[in-house]
């Protein structure tokens, strides 16, 4: 069974999620470039893991359309030391990879990507 006939049929779970496994290199591209690790998640990853964001929102389901436009969730850490705690960061437009990405929201302080080790 692929994973989005068992993600929309299956009854056992309350939700079920997909991520790509690990963290990958990306660039932010605006003045002062930095390196930065990065995940792809689809919109129901953060609520089936029961994580909410401290600020915004989470992922709204057209970010699994494909061509949808690209939206990014900052982590504590790079929302503190990049753009210095701001709470107008939300909304904004970053590039990623080159890659025109809007801000949606801030991931708690001490939240980690699940790894497969």
């Amino acid at each position: 069974m692929a994973y989005y006939d068992l993600r929309d049929t299956q009854t056992s779970f309350e939700s079920v999620t997909a991520f790509a496994p690990g963290l990958t290199d990306c660039d932010l591209t605006e003045s002062n470039p930095q390196r930065l690790w990065c995940a792809r998640v689809e919109a129901s990853f953060l609520p089936t893991l029961e994580v909410s964001p401290i600020l915004g929102r989470n992922f709204l389901p057209e970010i699994d359309r494909p061509k949808a436009p690209h939206f990014a969730m900052l982590s504590y850490g790079l929302w503190r030391s990049r753009f210095g705690g701001d709470p107008d960061v939300v909304g904004r437009a970053i590039s990623l990879d080159g890659i025109p990405t809007r801000i949606v929201g801030v991931l708690p302080r001490g939240f980690e990507m699940p790894s497969k080790t």
